[in-house]
Parts: C-alpha cells; structure tokens; sequence
C-alpha cells in the first residue's frame, strides 16, 4: 500500500476534525431522524487504494459515530497517513436480497448490476464527504 508518510501524527488530528466536521452537517441533516439502532458508514479513501468502510452500530447516532469513527482511527494510525478523502454515511434504509431477487434485478435493463444492486440494498442514505 503506497501512501504518504507524515513525519509527526498530524495526521490522526488532521482526520479527527475533518470527520468532527462532516459530523456536524449529519447531525444538523439528521435532526429529525429517529430510529431504534443507527448504523454509521465512515468511508477512508487515498488515490493510490480503494476505500476502506467502517461501520459503526448504536442506539443513538453519537454511539454509532463513535463506533465507526473509533475502526477507522485505528486503520490511519496503523497506515500513518493522512486521508485523500473521507465520508460519512447515515444509513436509513436497506435490504438483504435473496439469490432470486438479487438475479432479477440483474435481467433489468435500467442499469449495471452493481448500481441497480446498491440502489436496492442502501436505498436512502444521507452523505457527506471532505476532501484534504
């Protein structure tokens, strides 16, 4: 895994503010929102790799956010770097699709299979991203 080395731990500063930040714009989009247990997605992304994805469970969305917010800072400690980018999803809609469903949805023509699939199983989520 290429990425770039930062001389001090910055980085681990750098990342907790900018996800404190996208926090902030969830809370305030969420406000209304109510559910019995939360899931939060933190996305951690650099150019040279695909996204690492760190889900967080709670019954409140602080609980949640702590949760993912706590895997991911243990993956940048351990790859010493600051993020390209990062994001912060709410999920407040899926589905688990059986064989049968996830076939059909592959015989529509309104899309590729990933796109109709991720439609499907994340219906509504609400999104917010920071880029360094």
């Amino acid at each position: 895994m290429k990425a770039r080395i930062n001389s001090d731990t910055n980085y681990v500063d750098n990342f907790l503010a900018r996800l404190d930040n996208l926090k902030e714009k969830l809370l305030t989009a969420a406000a209304d929102v109510h559910f019995d247990k939360y899931k939060i997605l933190v996305s951690v992304g650099y150019k040279s790799n695909r996204a690492s994805v760190f889900a967080g469970y709670g019954e409140t969305i602080d609980l949640a956010y702590q949760a993912a917010c706590n895997k991911a800072l243990k993956h940048i400690k351990f790859i010493k770097s600051t993020p390209d980018w990062l994001k912060l999803d709410l999920v407040v809609s899926e589905k688990i699709l059986t064989i049968d469903e996830l076939d059909e949805l592959a015989q529509k023509p309104n899309g590729s299979i990933l796109n109709t699939a991720f439609r499907s199983i994340r219906c509504t989520i609400s999104r917010f991203w920071s880029r360094k």
